[in-house]
C-alpha cells in the first residue's frame, strides 16, 4: 500500500520557503521531498510494515528560514481492507437489537490491497471477539436482528466468501446495551453496538 506524506512549511513572516523536508518513521529516515512554490513538500512510500509509525517532518530550513520539525503524526498501515459487518448486523452509528440469549451471526469480510477477498481465519487476532457494557441511548437509530443461529454453535470459520463467528449470547445481558469489538492481526479494532430486551 503506497502512502502520500504531505508537508505545509508556514513562514512566520513574508516570503517562500525553499528547500527540503525528511520524513521519518520514529528515528529513522524515510525519505524526502522538495518545498514546492506553495510551501508544500509530499514524499509517498510502500516501504512501511503493518503496524503504528511516529511520522515526523523535518523542514531543513535555507538561507531565509530556520528550520522546524512538526509534531508526531501516527500512520496506521493495515494489512486488511475491513469490508464492515455484513447482515444481519447493521454498522455503526446503528444499534442492533436482539433478545438476550440467542445467537448471533457475526459476519465480516477483509481484501487485501489487490481487491482480492481473504479467507486466513488467522486474520483475527486472539480474543478477537470482545464486548462490553455501554450506557443505552433512546436517541440511537436502532434496527433488529433478523437472522439467529443454532444456539451452541460458535465455531470461527470462513463460507467461502465471508467470515462467521455465531455470537452466543447470555440471557442475563437482558436490558443492557453492548459494543462488541472485532480485532484483527493487524491491531485495527471495528466495533458494532448491541441493545439486548
Amino acid at each position: 500500500m503506497t502512502v502520500t506524506f504531505t508537508a505545509t512549511v508556514s513562514p512566520q513572516y513574508t516570503g517562500v520557503p525553499t528547500g527540503t523536508v525528511t520524513f521519518k518513521d520514529g528515528a529513522a529516515t524515510i525519505g524526502s521531498g522538495a518545498v514546492n512554490g506553495s510551501g508544500m513538500a509530499t514524499f509517498a512510500t510502500s516501504t512501511l510494515l503493518v503496524g503504528a509509525h511516529p511520522i515526523t517532518a523535518v523542514y531543513n530550513g535555507d538561507g531565509n528560514f530556520t528550520g522546524s520539525t512538526s509534531g508526531v503524526l501516527t500512520q496506521n498501515v493495515q494489512a486488511y481492507n475491513f469490508i464492515g459487518f455484513l447482515p444481519p448486523i447493521d454498522n455503526l452509528p446503528i444499534a442492533n437489537v436482539s433478545k438476550a440469549g440467542q445467537t448471533i451471526p457475526v459476519k465480516w469480510q477483509l481484501k487485501d490491497v489487490n481487491s482480492n477477498l481473504i479467507s486466513d481465519l488467522g486474520t483475527l487476532a486472539a480474543s478477537g471477539l470482545q464486548s462490553g457494557n455501554i450506557p443505552c441511548s433512546s436517541s440511537d437509530p436502532a434496527a433488529i436482528v433478523e437472522e439467529l443461529a443454532a444456539p451452541g454453535s460458535t465455531v470461527f470459520r470462513f463460507d467461502g466468501s465471508q467470515f462467521i463467528f455465531n455470537w452466543q449470547t447470555p440471557k442475563n445481558w437482558a436490558g443492557s446495551c453492548r459494543m462488541m469489538q472485532v480485532t484483527l492481526k493487524d491491531g485495527t479494532v471495528h466495533y458494532a453496538k448491541f441493545t439486548f430486551k
